[in-house]
């Protein structure tokens, strides 16, 4: 494949989370996928990270992900179990954007598939982590023993592909807090700043007269 070289400082970077099905055992990954997005639409992943965790383990690698490339977004299934970690990571400073998303496995990998066909997709040359990443993404759907990577690539270009190169913060729905400027996922509408504690103005309903 022809190489191609990608600005870094361009667009807005989203993680996404794929999280083990259960905090009881460790037979499960729980993979991160780092994604930059460029103004026009195509896609960079900066770093696949994986690791087998337990408890408190899950929410300190998720913050230690987040540290490392400071994302605008970390997307994370909320669903079992996985719904905790989310509760819990919604407590922290950390952008969370809770995902809800329809589908298998196969469904949700149709559009990200296609982007990689069309080329608008890229991966870092050189990357300690892409062979391992390359060999589960040719292996998906033939029986493989570990899809995490896959399902946290598919979770982080699907939603890059929904909102494609609007400004970050108006298509997630993420606020800035007026005392300390933290950015935070605004739900529910009067949820306080997880850092300092600040309440979000209350919008006052405006009147719509008809016209005569």
């Amino acid at each position: 494949e022809k190489s191609e070289f990608v600005p870094q400082s361009e667009g807005y970077v989203i993680q996404a989370v794929d999280l083990a099905t259960s905090e009881e055992t460790l037979a499960d990954y729980t993979a991160v996928c780092t994604l930059q997005v460029l103004k026009d639409g195509r896609m960079l992943v900066l770093d696949v990270q994986r690791a087998k965790l337990g408890g408190d383990g899950v929410d300190d690698f998720i913050k230690q992900q987040y540290a490392k490339w400071q994302p605008s977004l970390v997307a994370v299934e909320k669903k079992g179990y996985q719904l905790n970690v989310v509760q819990r990571l919604l407590k922290t400073t950390l952008p969370i954007r809770p995902l809800d998303e329809k589908g298998d496995k196969g469904a949700r990998a149709i559009g990200p598939a296609a982007r990689v066909k069309e080329h608008q997709v890229f991966f870092r040359a050189g990357a300690h982590w892409l062979q391992d990443f390359e060999t589960e993404l040719l292996l998906f759907g033939g029986g493989s023993e570990h899809d995490d990577q896959v399902d946290a690539f598919c979770y982080a270009v699907l939603q890059a592909m929904k909102w494609g190169s609007m400004d970050w913060a108006k298509a997630y729905g993420v606020y800035y807090c007026e005392n300390c400027g933290t950015g935070y996922y605004l739900e529910p509408a009067d949820r306080p700043c997880p850092k300092c504690g600040t309440r979000p103005p209350v919008k006052e309903p405006v009147e719509v007269k008809p016209e005569p």
